[in-house]
């Protein structure tokens, strides 16, 4: 929630009490006297239980400026207020959490909620607490406790709950905590997620996924996590395990009965199953912290000459019918003698080559010839010989390629927007070879004229290459269905390293690395 006044969400039911205090509170009058109104209990007892008749939880921004109390040990409530509206009873089990870091130390220094060990502490509001940590109390007079990265107590009374940090100068504070407030009744499960975040991105086999329990008499029989894809109920993919603390968590492949998911946009939960101290089962709470949503992207890893993307599909057979690749044409470092080169290309090619397999593809290269550096572009049918085009390219020209199959023909196109120049050229092929599309930087293999074996070149040190890699429709290489991330090595030694896909999942970066 983003407001720290979450009172106004219960004004409905204040104004219902009211009414209510009202009509039954009105003492029976004679003759003579004057009707008046007392406070009913029970009223007021079911008023409480009803609003806090199962667990609540509050997520919100602790700003650093807020002050509990001043030195004095009058509460300090400004406009904002260090009041949070949040009303706390006894019986109930209260959990506060803080994370992140602030500038609340002198000169602008960033801690955590739990402050530092060491400080002036006469200078501070609460003496007896730790340095710039975060502190609460119940009521405007409670007694002040320490927050730090968790606390958890039952309110000996009732009251709205204070937060604040423990300076004496809040007012040159900056940043602030983030904070999540959990009250659970006897014989009640709360939960809050660990991981993933909202709005994630996940790339690779595997995921953690976790979460926090909290109850108050209450046994845990176990915690089911949940995917659901768009136009589909949802499904349990693991079983989580009691790892430390309060934390369950378990690690998902991916992976729904058997097969791997396509990669795109899915939402997490999870079940929390428990009974009560007597053995009675409770019923299931379900997505107690609410869900996560974003997107999944199984990605293999493969080292090799390669470094870059390639999509498939790990289930079964695919076709891709077009990828499109654009980068800018990396300028290399050359030294003196120095023989090296570097390529970046886009291609088509079969996910699990035969005899007459061909590899589709075309690009850009850049090589120091005896320390000089040259750039020029090139198409292949490997492994045939590549050909290169005369029309000259220099580095920092954008150069767009795309490879696209149609009717039993590759049509290959190259343009380099600065220079006005197009090329393409249309060669027969075979669909077999279209099960693969990828966007590549390599250290290009070159024939040895004595031995007719390809081997790779020595890398040219080209620093950084952004590179932006579409499929058919401008959908993302991401879209896989699935994809492999490849990491260029040589015995062992890692020569170039692609980034993670952005956001988009069309866009990565392969950094040079080693000689």
């Amino acid at each position: 929630m983003s407001s720290l006044n979450k009172f106004f969400r219960f004004m409905p039911l204040f104004f219902s009490l009211s009414l209510l205090l009202f009509l039954s509170a009105c003492s029976d009058t004679s003759s003579g006297s004057s009707p008046s109104i007392h406070t009913n209990s029970s009223i007021v007892s079911s008023f409480n239980s009803l609003i806090h008749a199962n667990p609540l939880s509050y997520t919100f921004e602790l700003p650093a400026q807020r002050k509990l109390r001043n030195i004095g040990s009058d509460f300090s409530v400004p406009e904002t207020g260090a009041d949070t509206g949040i009303f706390l009873l006894p019986g109930e089990k209260v959990e506060i959490l803080a994370s992140g870091s602030a500038s609340v130390q002198p000169g602008g220094k960033l801690s955590g909620p739990e402050g530092v060990p060491t400080c002036l502490k006469s200078d501070l509001p609460e003496p007896n607490l730790p340095c710039y940590s975060v502190v609460y109390s119940i009521g405007i007079s409670g007694r002040a406790g320490e927050v730090g990265n968790q606390v958890g107590f039952n309110p000996p009374t009732e009251g709205n709950l204070f937060l604040g940090v423990n300076a004496a100068n809040v007012d040159a504070n900056a940043g602030s905590f983030s904070v999540s407030v959990l009250i659970i009744q006897k014989g009640k499960m709360a939960a809050l997620w660990v991981a993933p975040e909202d709005r994630f991105a996940l790339q690779g086999v595997s995921t953690t996924l976790s979460a926090r329990v909290f109850t108050q008499d209450t046994i845990i029989d176990n915690l089911q996590f949940t995917i659901a894809i768009a136009g589909e109920a949802d499904v349990q993919i693991c079983a989580a395990h009691f790892s430390s603390g309060d934390t369950y968590s378990c690690t998902w492949q991916f992976k729904q009965n058997g097969k791997i998911l396509q990669n795109g946009p899915v939402t997490f939960g999870f079940v929390l199953k428990g009974r009560s101290l007597s053995g009675s089962p409770l019923k299931p709470n379900v997505n107690p912290a609410g869900t996560r949503t974003g997107v999944i992207r199984y990605i293999q890893e493969q080292g090799g000459i390669y470094a870059g993307y390639a999509a498939t599909n790990l289930n079964g057979p695919i076709t891709y019918q077009k990828v499109t690749g654009s980068w800018i044409i990396p300028q290399i470092s050359c030294e003196s003698g120095e023989v090296s080169r570097m390529g970046v290309w886009v291609g088509m090619t079969n996910a699990n080559p035969a005899e007459n397999s061909v590899l589709a593809q075309l690009g850009t290269d850049s090589e120091c010839s005896s320390g000089i550096p040259i750039y020029f572009m090139w198409w292949e049918m490997y492994p045939d010989p590549s050909v290169p085009l005369r029309q000259p390219v220099s580095p920092g020209e954008t150069v767009t390629a795309s490879v696209a199959f149609q009717n039993g023909e590759f049509r290959l196109s190259i343009d380099d927007s600065q220079e006005k120049y197009n090329f393409s050229t249309t060669q027969s092929g075979n669909i077999a070879d279209t099960s693969t599309a990828e966007c590549i930087v390599e250290a290009p293999q070159t024939k040895d004229p004595n031995t007719g074996n390809y081997q790779a070149s020595h890398l040219a040190d080209f620093d950084i290459v952004n590179v932006s890699c579409q499929l058919k429709d401008t959908k993302a290489i991401a879209d896989g269905p699935q994809d492999i991330l490849y990491k260029m090595t040589d015995t062992g030694v890692l020569q170039a390293e692609a980034s993670n896909l952005d956001a988009a999942g069309s866009g990565f970066t392969v950094r040079w690395k080693h000689r």
